[in-house]
């Protein structure tokens, strides 16, 4: 989370503490006191990746209120999008077990794009759809660190990893950082660093750092590990490579590589830059569909007849921004005309803004009712907050620019 979405979660969480307060006179003092320390990220990965429901959690349940419990709100809402699946399957699991009927919010997606499902705490891997996941052997314990491998060395990041013990007793979610370089022979280095102080609640780990050296479609390999405080725990241990699996738009891609790279008409450098741009094209297309799978406006679902738009303009956006997922809606290509001038925009709850009448009339001619239309009751997540609102400025220096010049005239 960047620091406007952490201010928004922990002032939604803390909007939740009051109510419980307010309706069953229960005041969860821990609790805010973690907020008021760690803020509500931290709090809430805290809460969820421990095995056992917390003191809360068992006082919310004898008041039969588990709506109120942090499980219940990551679960439920949009925020689920900003927690990793291992730490979303675990806090259903405590819902479950509590008997608690929760509703996964409609618009699910995780922002690693992978998936994993827990089973007596224990990480069972599944279908992977988006990141690719490295699996680390080390000797305690398996490592799960979920990672773009179309993307490695340009603008991939690496935010948390995932432990588990071999019996599966235990799972910790590390919050970590990371680089990531090109080497000369074409591999590409790793680094993820470890610290304590990063992850507080962890007290039982060992901190240092971790190289993983590979090449892009390796499927197995060495990870060193080098350890802050103790020499003897360094060593090298084996990873392995689950890959997404590729779709029909996938192997295209490749053919188009293959073909461009026979091309005799273009210098090698003018290739490159085509393969970087477009694979850029493609990895942000990829990411928008998983957070929008259909126009807002039309209904269309079918990604054939859909534009990854740009919320914040491409050239207004620095490399983070243009492959970010949460910058782009899939639209028709007409819609995708009017938002890409600015001629429609969005609030932050869904709801359509339309420049002036005659934008209005236009929609209308192609049979869409701004009062019905699907985004109505569709808000955008606290990721697309950012750059929705930035497109709002854009939106209102167009409508200020039309009233100036219809007061000139």
């Amino acid at each position: 989370m960047d620091k406007n979405q952490e201010t928004r979660f922990t002032n939604f969480l803390r909007e939740k503490a009051k109510e419980a307060e307010r309706t069953i006179r229960y005041r969860p003092t821990y609790f805010l006191g973690m907020l008021d320390t760690v803020g509500g990220y931290r709090t809430a990965l805290k809460l969820l990746s421990a095995n056992d429901v917390s003191e809360g959690f068992v006082k919310l349940w004898e008041h039969r209120r588990l709506d109120l419990s942090v499980e219940a709100l990551v679960v439920e809402s949009e925020w689920r999008q900003a927690f990793d699946p291992v730490l979303l399957a675990l806090a259903e699991k405590k819902l479950k077990n509590a008997k608690y009927p929760f509703t996964r919010w409609d618009g699910e997606k995780s922002h690693t794009g992978a998936t994993a499902l827990v089973v007596d705490g224990a990480i069972e891997e599944a279908r992977i759809t988006g990141m690719n996941r490295i699996v680390i052997a080390w000797p305690g314990g398996n490592e799960y660190i979920d990672i773009d491998l179309d993307t490695l060395g340009e603008d991939t990041d690496i935010y948390f990893t995932k432990q588990t013990y071999q019996d599966g007793s235990k799972l910790n979610i590390y919050e970590v950082s990371s680089s990531i370089r090109a080497l000369d022979d074409g591999r590409y280095e790793i680094k993820i660093t470890y610290d304590s102080a990063k992850n507080p609640d962890i007290t039982d780990s060992w901190w240092g750092v971790t190289h993983i050296v590979m090449r892009k479609n390796a499927s197995t390999g060495i990870a060193s590990w080098h350890d802050e405080h103790d020499k003897r725990h360094d060593g090298s241990f084996d990873f392995r490579t689950l890959y997404a699996l590729e779709d029909e738009d996938s192997q295209r891609r490749k053919a188009e590589d293959i073909a461009l790279t026979h091309r005799l008409d273009l210098e090698e450098t003018v290739k490159q830059v085509l393969r970087n741009e477009r694979r850029g094209q493609h990895v942000f297309r990829e990411r928008v569909l998983q957070r929008e799978p259909a126009c807002r406006l039309t209904g269309v679902d079918d990604a054939a007849h859909l534009r990854a738009s740009h919320i914040k303009p491409w050239a207004e956006s620095d490399q983070r921004e243009r492959l970010d997922g949460n910058n782009g809606l899939m639209l028709a290509p007409h819609v995708d005309h009017l938002f890409d001038r600015a001629y429609i925009s969005f609030e932050d709850d869904g709801k359509l803004l339309v420049l002036n009448d005659d934008i209005d009339q236009l929609l209308q001619r192609w049979g869409i009712d701004r009062q019905k239309n699907p985004s109505a009751s569709k808000p955008f997540s606290p990721q697309q907050w950012a750059y929705l609102a930035h497109h709002r400025q854009r939106f209102a220096s167009l409508r200020q620019q039309a009233k100036l010049r219809r007061v000139a005239s």
